[in-house]
């Protein structure tokens, strides 16, 4: 089944050089704040092994893009992404799928409106359900790393996010 969100998603896949390299519509100017993927450190139980990821978003209001992809990965063979995702704020749009085994890419904000969509808030955006995989242990640390966050304006232009790296530890007991 083709997502909507294809055509979106192409731009951003063609955004991302551009974004990397400092240039694009947004972010990069001096005393600009760039926005920054945030994601709660967790612990889950061999015994009850199901959790959720919180994701969230830090920025500034004139920084925050109305729209955002990114993806995030740990070892598959210890944490298995549902490929949903549940919303903690009400978005137009909220897509998640599975890319490959412990990775999961996440679309999140307003793809409908087409004149001046609401920036993302900040704060708490949303949970990615996962399970413990076959290979997860008790003791173990699992990271989980956000990838490639890039993000449009309200112009359709690439928005840069904060390249700092983004890490998340599930602590299994």
């Amino acid at each position: 089944m083709r997502s909507p969100l294809l055509p979106f998603l192409v731009f951003l896949a063609a955004a991302a050089t551009v974004t990397s390299c400092g240039g694009g519509g947004g972010g990069g100017a001096p005393g600009s704040v760039l926005p920054k993927l945030l994601i709660d450190d967790l612990t889950v139980s061999l015994a009850s092994p199901r959790g959720a990821l919180i994701v969230g978003l830090a920025g500034m209001p004139g920084e925050l893009p109305p729209l955002a992809q990114f993806d995030l990965a740990a070892d598959g063979t210890r944490i298995a992404f549902d490929g949903t995702a549940e919303s903690i704020v009400a978005t137009a749009t909220l897509d998640a799928e599975l890319v490959s085994p412990g990775r999961v890419r996440v679309v999140v904000g307003d793809a409908m409106t087409k004149d001046s969509p609401p920036p993302l808030p900040s704060g708490a955006l949303l949970r990615l359900p996962f399970a413990l995989g076959p290979s997860a242990r008790a003791g173990d640390v699992v990271e989980v790393r956000a990838l490639a966050p890039l993000g449009a304006d309200a112009g359709g232009g690439a928005k840069a996010f904060d390249t700092a790296p983004v890490v998340a530890r599930v602590t299994v007991r």
